[in-house]
């Protein structure tokens, strides 16, 4: 089962989902247009990196877009993970070389049922 509130994603384990993930300029409201060279990176992790500290990366991957918008697809091959809450983000990498951080949550991994 998969619920979004926010940033926060709920998925049970094993499941796979597809999670649109709007990047927008910074006035908030108009979205980005993405140009030929960028990238969107995906990072989950056991927790925020702060200045002096690395945390365990559980995975990563590029996302693809699809007409203007980037989409996260959560494979069970990702959400075959310790049950439990970590936290995720997503960068825009320009083919200027820009780096900006958008879209940022928690992804918790709940028990499942059925194998």
């Amino acid at each position: 089962m998969l619920s979004i509130d926010g940033t926060n994603i709920t998925l049970t384990r094993g499941d796979t989902a597809y999670i649109t993930l709007p990047i927008l300029q910074s006035d908030g409201e108009t979205p980005y247009e993405f140009e030929e060279g960028d990238e969107v990176r995906l990072q989950v992790r056991s927790s925020a990196i702060t200045s002096d500290t690395e945390t365990e990366l559980i995975f990563s991957g590029n996302i693809s877009i699809s007409d203007g918008v980037p989409i996260w697809h959560i494979t069970t091959e990702n959400s075959t993970i310790n049950c439990g809450s970590y936290v995720w983000d997503v960068e825009l990498i320009t083919a200027a070389g820009e780096v900006c951080t958008y879209n940022s949550g928690k992804l918790k991994i709940t028990k499942e049922v059925t194998i």
